[in-house]
């Protein structure tokens, strides 16, 4: 059995993160423990998972390398990218999920051709892929929805108290 937390650095202080630590402390031997943070988890959370080397994935470990964009157009997407393009591609979005994501978006339906231009877009216009993530998802939000993520995305944390204070003030 695997327990999985996420964004623990979104609870830290809280009656949650000692919650949490207690159930980790408290756990049956047959329960491994899998944590996510985007800050340093504390060494006493560290020492009662009990692993000998925590494991860090960075933002190296999440990005897709080329042969992993090429498996993952062509069989899960069935969209074959031409060796030179798919290099590119790789190049220019990073290999980050999302931005693959938004390129198969406004590609899947396009030429190789087009794809290609597509591609070459990205170089010369690196605000294409905002423009993509705005057009593809947040446009179909409702407006008090994209209105509370504007105002709450300078914050690294959202607290009940910031988010009811936002809220009122709309």
């Amino acid at each position: 059995t695997l327990l999985v937390f996420d964004d623990l650095h979104s609870i830290a202080g809280s009656d949650a993160e000692r919650a949490i630590h207690r159930l980790v402390r408290y756990r049956p031997p047959h329960v491994a423990v899998l944590m996510g943070s985007r800050h340093e988890i504390s060494l006493e959370l560290r020492a009662q998972v009990g692993s000998l080397e925590p494991v860090i994935v960075d933002f190296e470990d999440l990005r897709f390398r080329v042969w992993e964009v090429d498996d993952l157009m062509r069989s899960h997407h069935e969209l074959p990218i031409a060796p030179q393009d798919l290099h590119l591609l790789c190049r220019y979005t990073e290999g980050w999920a999302a931005a693959l994501r938004l390129f198969w978006v406004a590609s899947r339906n396009a030429d190789p051709a087009h794809r290609t231009q597509l591609i070459s877009g990205l170089r010369t216009n690196p605000g294409m892929m905002h423009d993509d993530l705005m057009t593809e998802v947040l446009s179909i939000l409702r407006p008090a929805a994209r209105d509370f993520l504007v105002a709450t995305s300078v914050f690294e944390q959202i607290t009940p108290r910031r988010a009811d204070a936002l809220l009122e003030t709309h």
